[in-house]
């Protein structure tokens, strides 16, 4: 996931009040590292820092080689697997590459792209940091060369059905994850960004048939009312959800499924909704709903990590 909305609302302010400043781009990674390619933060010219591209092992050494930089772009090699890196101590088996970049207008327009629910790629001669659109982005970012292609996409969107108290932690966590949400109910007074700051609204009626969704998005049914359930699953199994989370017992789901004639075996049904980490609260079964999306988005099991055998990321 990406904390891009972030960077570029902190970059347009930044730059608004006469600072200078910097990205700072993973282009490479191998073995284990904190953060994957794609991954970026910004740096100012006064050394201050917003994101992390290592959960703060480097961010400090980029942030005196910005100072010291003489000119830009400039690429840096760290390697992780040192066991006493810059006398942290980081020994974390791996190694990147960080492109450090310029922060200019055109720049920004491009990372700005998944505002407007589009994805963009751009190719950037790391030599010269000049760069280029490209007609079609590929699916992730790639370094060939002296080129890395860096892709921007908008967050995943999560539609959220019902605005009862349980989902203000939920999409609040949502957000903050890296998900884009839109809260779906027919009453007005619960649909609000007192409730829900920085989410979308749609007011409807249960199963409405004008309602559509993004290709891919995901869906989390939480009316507490059968019957209201069963009109939204009716319409969003339609629909070309990637997953569709049902809060609610088990059997009440099956007999909703079997009512409207739909298979109850489904890969993209989940119910009942979230991870198994007995969450009862609120806030817990938020977290446990946000953390099977999270591990539906990546591909993976939702397995305690100690029992992986592979890499944590990639």
């Amino acid at each position: 996931m990406d904390d891009l909305r972030e960077l570029v609302a902190y970059a347009r302010t930044r730059l608004d009040q006469g600072s200078r400043l910097f990205l700072a781009t993973i282009v490479q990674a191998k073995g284990s590292t904190y953060r994957g390619v794609g991954a970026r933060m910004m740096l100012e010219e006064g050394g201050g820092t917003f994101g992390t591209i290592s959960g703060g092992c480097l961010e400090g050494d980029l942030a005196e080689r910005v100072a010291q930089a003489a000119s830009f772009p400039f690429l840096v090699h760290y390697d992780l697997s040192e066991e006493d890196v810059w006398s942290l101590g980081v020994g974390c088996n791996g190694t990147i590459e960080v492109l450090v970049e310029e922060v200019r207008p055109e720049l920004i327009a491009f990372l700005a792209l998944p505002e407007e629910r589009r994805r963009g790629a751009r190719a950037v001669d790391v030599r010269s940091g000049e760069w280029e659109m490209l007609e079609e982005a590929p699916a992730r970012p790639l370094f060939q060369g002296d080129t890395f292609v860096d892709v921007v996409e908008p967050a995943p969107m999560v539609y959220v059905f019902g605005a009862g108290h349980d989902a203000i932690p939920l999409v609040a966590l949502l957000q903050q994850v890296g998900f884009a949400v839109t809260v779906v109910d027919s009453r007005p007074l619960f649909l609000s960004q007192d409730r829900f700051p920085g989410a979308t609204f749609l007011r409807l009626e249960a199963g409405d048939p004008s309602f559509a969704a993004e290709e891919g998005a995901f869906a989390i049914v939480m009316q507490h009312h059968k019957e209201r359930d069963e009109r939204w699953l009716r319409r969003i199994l339609e629909l070309p959800f990637r997953y569709v989370g049902c809060l609610g017992p088990r059997d009440r789901t099956r007999d909703i499924l079997s009512r409207i004639g739909h298979d109850p075996d489904d890969p993209r049904l989940f119910y009942p909704v979230g991870l198994d980490v007995g969450a009862e609260l609120p806030e817990a079964v938020a977290v446990s709903i946000v953390a099977e999306c999270l591990a539906v988005r990546n591909g993976r099991e939702g397995g305690f990590l100690r029992r992986r055998a592979g890499p944590i990321h990639g």
